[in-house]
């Protein structure tokens, strides 16, 4: 199956991307930065089963590109991508960029008939991380999409809303 990886330079994207070729998938992986070196030495036996792509998936001509750059049907999605610290950055680019993105790459998925997604979340979006010691704590485990999200930051929010896309009227209720 190829499947499209999103964030493939990150810790998570870059071990989920070893993962799947050892399954013995094909990858189109893609970041806004370059894979890091620790992360091609370990697919470097793997290189004809992946194509790399740096771009910037707010940018919808670049999604529209990255779809396109493969010859077979792109048959999964994990979107991984996204910024995962707010420490030193704007808040209004860290929620755009969050959101933007992992709508940009569900609702393209969709509409080229893409029916296996996965969207990577965050403990962030359950206010866990980066908020006040009185959120540290879970209200019930194990967690599941009912449990309460406390977003008081705006990476915070950016998770919770780039949750939602699957809810979209359009196409992405169809899968």
């Amino acid at each position: 199956m190829l499947v499209l990886v999103t964030g493939a330079a990150g810790l998570i994207g870059s071990h989920v991307m070893v993962a799947l070729l050892k399954e013995g998938h094909s990858i189109l992986a893609t970041d806004i930065n370059p894979l890091p070196s620790v992360v091609t030495d370990q697919i470097q036996t793997h290189l004809d089963r992946v194509k790399i792509i740096i771009g910037d998936l707010c940018d919808v001509r670049f999604i529209d590109e990255l779809f396109d750059a493969v010859s077979s049907p792109i048959e999964g999605v994990m979107h991984i991508g996204g910024i995962r610290s707010p420490v030193g950055l704007d808040p209004r680019l860290v929620h755009s960029i969050n959101v933007v993105a992992a709508y940009n790459v569900m609702q393209t998925a969709a509409a080229r008939g893409v029916r296996r997604m996965v969207q990577a979340s965050s403990c962030n979006a359950l206010g866990l991380s980066w908020t006040m010691p009185e959120h540290w704590g879970l209200d019930f485990v194990p967690i599941n999409e009912t449990h309460p999200m406390r977003p008081v930051s705006p990476l915070m929010s950016s998770l919770g809303t780039a949750d939602i896309p699957k809810e979209d009227p359009y196409s992405l209720s169809k899968l």
